[in-house]
């Protein structure tokens, strides 16, 4: 059902976009292991190098392994290829691999500008324990790695910035291989450094999965400090949220990478769904499919007649900026942000808060509580703009966990039925 779903919109943007007499030819490959499993990953690869296709739209992200492969073969790799890869990494592999989302060293510009001008300097308010609410800020550093010391020189450069511009510093940093196996032993290693330095704040740059064993861990060490998300993968969501200690989580706050939510029915991905097929897309994951398709079937509309990577990257770097919105990111490629090629399409963040009490539906539609709540609506902030007066953490006015209705701002058009397509009945 989700291949299909691809595969549904990568049709339809056949049909939309230029494509200049080519058509599709598309494969659908089964992965033979899960998503981290490296040897799986390496197959899967090769199954799809022997096939040579021009590119490739996802795969097994939590490995490296696959990508690499993949890219080296001179086959583009678009969407879901890869997971928080280095923005070097990806320079390095240009232009084949394209990323969802920002790299992880822009979502780290984000991060310290937040720490510095909401957090550095005041007491711990948001803690857990009374006793550290009274304390001025100590903060300490988490981080999830899928190879020991890959981010050695992105750590380096934050704790420049927090510490030339802000005058702040991190005080402990616990590491941990990404590894549900060792999640446990990873927790009680992470919890205890952090008590011990006593860290009053916990940045937390991590997987989805183990920090429900660290903030368990941490309740049964007696230990309630504040907790800040940073740059992480689907850890700043409801559906993972929710997993945590709600106990700890209570006192979290962060960056987030997603735009506000609004009802699945009002996302782009159902909106040209619907459009086009005059029917709702066949599962409510679509918005995590909806990417790969896009970016691939645009950067071909985009490269014209002469179909190469290197025309397709200079179709995207010359994409017009996506303005953002409450419930959408800015997208941008090239360097006219980033002051080098950027290859990422996500440049904005916002601003979070846990809310314990509320009820309502996660990213999969469950039904449960324990909510995101989006500060300010889900105003987004790119490099420079975040505000120096304080923000309305665990403050339920003005914030937002799901729009039931669009922002006029972020309202879609009406368009009619593109002509021969099964929503027009011709």
């Amino acid at each position: 059902m989700n291949a299909q779903t691809s595969v549904d919109y990568l049709n339809m943007f056949a049909d939309v976009y230029e494509t200049y007499g080519r058509e599709l030819d598309l494969e659908v490959v089964e992965a033979t292991g899960g998503p981290a499993d490296a040897t799986a990953a390496q197959a899967d690869a090769r199954t799809v190098i022997d096939l040579q296709p021009f590119a490739a739209i996802g795969g097994p992200a939590q490995t490296p392994v696959y990508w690499q492969e993949v890219t080296n073969a001179g086959i583009l790799c678009v969407g879901g290829c890869s997971l928080a890869e280095g923005w070097d990494n990806v320079e390095a592999a240009a232009p084949y691999l394209w990323p969802t989302g920002p790299a992880p060293e822009q979502a780290d510009v984000h991060l310290p500008e937040m720490l510095g001008k909401q957090l550095v300097g005041g007491n711990a308010e948001f803690a857990g324990d009374p006793a550290l609410r009274e304390q001025e800020r100590v903060f300490g550093w988490v981080q999830a790695e899928t190879e020991t010391g890959e981010y050695a020189a992105r750590n380096d450069e934050f704790d420049r910035i927090i510490e030339e511009e802000y005058d702040g510093e991190i005080a402990a940093r616990s590491t941990y291989l990404f590894d549900p196996g060792a999640a446990q032993e990873a927790a009680t290693t992470v919890v205890a450094r952090m008590r011990d330095a006593g860290v009053t704040t916990i940045i937390l740059s991590v997987d989805p999965l183990v920090p429900k064993n660290i903030t368990e861990e941490a309740t049964k060490q007696g230990y309630f400090p504040e907790w800040v998300m940073g740059p992480s993968v689907l850890a700043d969501t409801t559906i993972f949220g929710r997993t945590f200690d709600q106990r700890q989580w209570a006192n979290a706050i962060g960056i987030s990478l997603p735009s506000a939510r609004a009802d699945n029915s009002l996302s782009d991905s159902y909106f040209v769904y619907e459009w086009y097929y005059g029917t709702e897309p066949p599962t409510n994951t679509q918005g995590v499919q909806f990417a790969g398709p896009d970016r691939l079937m645009l950067g071909i509309h985009m490269a014209g007649p002469e179909l190469t990577p290197e025309n397709f990257e200079r179709g995207l770097f010359r994409y017009p900026v996506n303005e953002p919105g409450k419930t959408y990111t800015r997208i941008s490629w090239g360097e006219d942000l980033w002051g080098r090629p950027d290859y990422n399409s996500t440049d904005d963040v916002g601003a979070f808060w846990w809310d314990p009490e509320a009820t309502g539906e996660s990213e999969t539609g469950t039904e449960g509580t324990g909510m995101i709540r989006y500060i300010d609506g889900g105003t987004r902030y790119l490099p420079g703009e975040w505000p120096e007066e304080p923000l309305p953490f665990f403050e339920e006015e003005g914030s937002v966990t799901i729009y039931d209705e669009l922002p006029e701002e972020d309202a879609l058009p009406e368009y009619p039925a593109w002509p021969g397509s099964p929503a027009s009945g011709e």
